[in-house]
């Protein structure tokens, strides 16, 4: 490859497309000393036909996205009509009821799931429901892709309708990676706000025990808009660990990439965007619930036909898009101050030094730093800076 990603990390996000896309299969994702993985090229294997820079996402002037996009989106507040779809769902439960027609209709799905064998979130096809529900919920981490993308171009050969769901890379490195629009293919991408290291999530869950059997980052229980909780399961244990999300908070553990995104507009490389309605008591108070509200784009024809297809399942309120966005629909994070530090004292002196360092927010800290002041409302310190400004 002629981007040196290991001294450029900025120009990689790890969506595999070009380890996939390979015809001499010379390119291998390998893990650096921040737990993320990049291409590293067999120069040997290598006969520089350039398709790897031509399928990355990050390489073009102009990202590939689906057929027959829209201009402007259609932007909409929905919420699925079962509330215990919604009760296990990060916000409204629209991916439920667009993977559920997937399903029934012989489709599969793809998506991030965590893998208790593996102690890892790594994307998953699905052939049922039961196994679709292991994918429900934010994962806050890089996710493991392999040969995914290779694996749903087979399925797509063979005509069956496919469901991928991932972040805004991962979804233009896949459709980048296909060259071609497949009828059979529904692309999802999710209102993303960076990814973690994976690195610092094995550290974590080490910390507690040898084999987590099960991980969720939100929790519906303590009210939809005040969700943000991680929690560990260890057989009959389950642990509350406030440390990560602090850390993802903060941006110390997200992928340089992050920090550079492509994808921080209205323009998504997908046919359908979901996300949380932040902004609904805007619209219409009386919509909302403790149980969440999905804010859910709809950026192409395809996208416009799946969400009539699945419309029984859901109510909806068309709304206007500056409503329906987020921050990171509209600017990028910038670098912290302090990530350079909190790697070199991670690789210095360990682990439990940069967690108990840096996994949690100090009022001063907060004020301070306007990159947190989105970040620090949901963690409800907001509250407290306004008592410093006072002062």
């Amino acid at each position: 490859m002629h981007v040196d990603v290991w001294n450029k990390k900025n120009a990689c996000c790890g969506c595999t497309a070009c380890s996939n896309v390979c015809p001499k299969h010379c390119i291998e994702m390998v893990e650096d000393n921040e737990g993320f993985v990049y291409p590293k090229v067999d120069e040997q294997k290598c006969i520089d036909c350039g398709l790897c820079l031509k399928t990355c996402p990050l390489a073009q002037t102009e990202y590939h996205i689906p057929a027959n996009h829209f201009d402007e989106p259609l932007t909409f507040a929905a919420k699925h009509k079962s509330v215990d779809v919604r009760k296990k769902s990060t916000s409204g439960g629209i991916f439920t009821a667009v993977s559920d027609f997937v399903l029934e209709h012989g489709g599969v799905v793809c998506g991030a799931a965590f893998n208790a064998i593996n102690q890892r979130v790594e994307h998953i096809i699905c052939e049922t429901k039961e196994e679709r529900d292991r994918l429900r919920g934010s994962k806050y981490v890089q996710s493991y892709m392999g040969d995914t993308f290779a694996r749903i171009k087979s399925i797509l050969t063979a005509n069956t309708v496919v469901l991928f769901t991932g972040t805004p890379c991962q979804c233009a490195g896949l459709v980048a990676y296909l060259k071609k629009d497949y009828p059979n293919l529904y692309v999802v991408d999710i209102l993303c706000h960076s990814v973690p290291s994976p690195l610092i999530l094995r550290d974590v869950l080490k910390k507690y025990g040898e084999n987590a059997s099960k991980i969720a980052f939100r929790n519906k229980a303590l009210g939809w808009r005040n969700s943000y909780e991680f929690s560990l399961h260890y057989d009959d244990k389950k642990y509350i660990d406030t440390g990560y999300l602090t850390l993802f908070f903060k941006g110390l553990t997200c992928r340089p990439s992050c920090h550079d995104c492509h994808f921080t507009n209205m323009r998504r490389p997908s046919d359908i965007t979901i996300g949380d309605y932040w902004n609904i008591k805007q619209v219409d108070a009386t919509f909302e619930d403790a149980l969440g509200v999905s804010s859910t784009f709809v950026n192409t024809e395809k996208g416009r036909s799946l969400f009539e297809q699945i419309k029984d399942a859901v109510e909806a309120k068309q709304t206007e898009p500056q409503y329906a966005m987020q921050a990171c629909t509209m600017r990028k994070n910038p670098i912290p101050r302090m990530r350079s530090t909190f790697w070199k004292d991670y690789h210095d002196k360990g682990f439990d030094y940069v967690y108990n360092k840096h996994g949690h927010y100090t009022a001063w800290e907060t004020f301070r730093d306007r990159t947190l002041a989105p970040l620090a409302r949901k963690m409800k310190i907001a509250q407290l800076v306004r008592k410093i400004v006072r002062r």
